[in-house]
């Protein structure tokens, strides 16, 4: 039997990964993404993607720059096996910075967006 549907994810939050295989029907991909000792991230696609619908599950957590790099490498790493179609889900945490600073070229701020279908069931 053919494989059509593959979910991977990175070591972001490895319980979110189990959970959305769990609830699609298919078992984790096989994969290993590990850290060399000097930081750089080296990942393995453990099995045949060849023309499957591979899904990247991976959130922005702490560390928010290393879990992104480590989603690109697995991208990559997805597309030079030949993987059908590469599906990022990607969970946002967003975290509102608030302090008094009076620089503005220096203020990170990120809050929550108004969901465009709350928006619509209102109306």
């Amino acid at each position: 039997m053919n494989k059509t549907i593959s979910i991977f994810g990175g070591n972001s939050n490895p319980k979110l990964v189990e959970d959305v295989a769990h609830y699609v029907g298919v078992p984790v991909g096989q994969s290993r993404v590990e850290r060399f000792s000097d930081g750089e991230i080296f990942v393995e696609v453990g099995e045949n993607v060849r023309n499957v619908n591979c899904f990247i599950v991976q959130s922005t957590c702490s560390p928010p720059n290393d879990n992104i790099m480590e989603l690109l490498i697995m991208i990559d790493a997805l597309k030079r096996a030949s993987a059908g179609s590469i599906v990022a889900l990607i969970r946002c945490i967003v975290t509102v910075l608030t302090g008094e600073n009076t620089n503005a070229e220096a203020t990170a701020l990120a809050a929550p967006r108004p969901s465009p279908w709350t928006a619509r069931e209102a109306a």
